[in-house]
């Protein structure tokens, strides 16, 4: 078995630029998978959110400037590795902390983390259908259809040899109407 090859912590090469305002309509943010980002037309607060991983900005992002949500920028930038390959899904875990790296160089940006109160779901299992997870078989999330009678806009996960908190985690990402942290409650 070959090692997997380090994940980059810096995009290769960016480009970033203020968006022209009557490019509002053109908006963008899309990772290929030869590991080129490409965002037009969004704001400062969109890339905290994506550089952060989080939808709830107000209770987990604070002191962000007013003009934050006003000025939009184009970024085109490469990190070889970080998209899948041949088609396979984008790893937007990973590019996270790239985003990170380039918002601290480009725009001086400097953060720090700490304890405070917020808003949370709590995830609990009710009458689980689990079973002993097969060690030989994959970890593996995919989407299926709503089950008949679901009310409109459902959603059905299938997961398989996956814990709780990796659950937890993989829900919060998956829509913007869960704007808080998913926390493992079992």
């Amino acid at each position: 078995a070959l090692p997997v090859p380090p994940l980059p912590t810096e995009f290769e090469v960016a480009s970033v630029k203020t968006s022209e305002p009557d490019l509002k309509a053109l908006r963008r943010f899309s990772l290929s998978p030869g590991g080129r980002l490409t965002v037009s037309g969004m704001t400062m607060r969109f890339l905290l959110g994506r550089a952060f991983n989080t939808n709830n900005f107000n209770d987990q992002i604070a002191g962000i400037p007013k003009w934050a949500d006003s000025d939009q920028f184009e970024i085109t930038a490469e990190a070889p590795g970080l998209g899948g390959s041949g088609g396979g899904p984008q790893d937007y875990d990973a590019l996270a902390p790239l985003l990170r790296k380039l918002l601290e160089d480009r725009f001086g940006m400097k953060y720090h983390t700490e304890q405070r109160p917020a808003t949370a779901y709590n995830l609990a299992a009710l009458k689980p259908k689990m079973k002993k997870a097969d060690p030989a078989t994959r970890t593996s999330c995919k989407n299926a259809p709503a089950p008949a009678g679901s009310p409109p806009g459902s959603r059905s996960l299938i997961c398989q040899n996956i814990t709780m908190d990796q659950f937890a985690e993989r829900l919060q990402g998956m829509s913007p109407e869960l704007q808080w942290p998913i926390i493992n409650a079992s």
